[in-house]
């Protein structure tokens, strides 16, 4: 017999397994659509810093989102919480840069919803680091 967990729909016979997995829980925003954050991408909270050493996809988007946003590294900017993914576990923040401030890349289809993002950050034990690291001397709308 399959057992489902009813958050993220990981199948597993060991019921066990599944009561582990759902009592994870949903992933719950720290931040909301709309916020500023101050982030700085860096070797202390890397999205793509210094991933050009071993790039793991040869793509030609992948390469002219990463020079676009190379400028950009190491340097602490605002940035807006522009969309927020949740799915099931996992949670994904999707930044996008302020006019005169910041910067916004991304690449892919013209509906947004494909291809690469950045800055976007996965996972609340990130945005976390990131909050505490960058955010620390400034105050976050929200």
């Amino acid at each position: 017999m399959l057992y489902k967990c009813e958050i993220c729909g990981r199948l597993s016979d060991n019921i066990e397994e599944i009561e582990e997995c759902e009592n994870k829980g949903m992933s719950k925003p720290v931040v909301n659509e709309g916020d500023i954050i101050y982030f700085k991408d860096c070797e202390d909270t890397p999205l793509y810093y210094g991933i050009f050493k071993s790039i793991l996809n040869n793509s030609n988007v992948f390469l002219e989102v990463y020079q676009k946003a190379f400028i950009f590294f190491n340097k602490l900017l605002p940035y807006e919480v522009s969309k927020i993914i949740i799915d099931g576990h996992d949670i994904l923040y999707r930044l996008k840069g302020i006019k005169g401030k910041s910067a916004s890349f991304y690449s892919g289809s013209i509906d947004y919803e494909h291809g690469y993002y950045y800055p976007e950050i996965h996972n609340n034990e990130l945005m976390n680091e990131i909050l505490e690291k960058c955010n620390k001397k400034f105050k976050i709308n929200g």
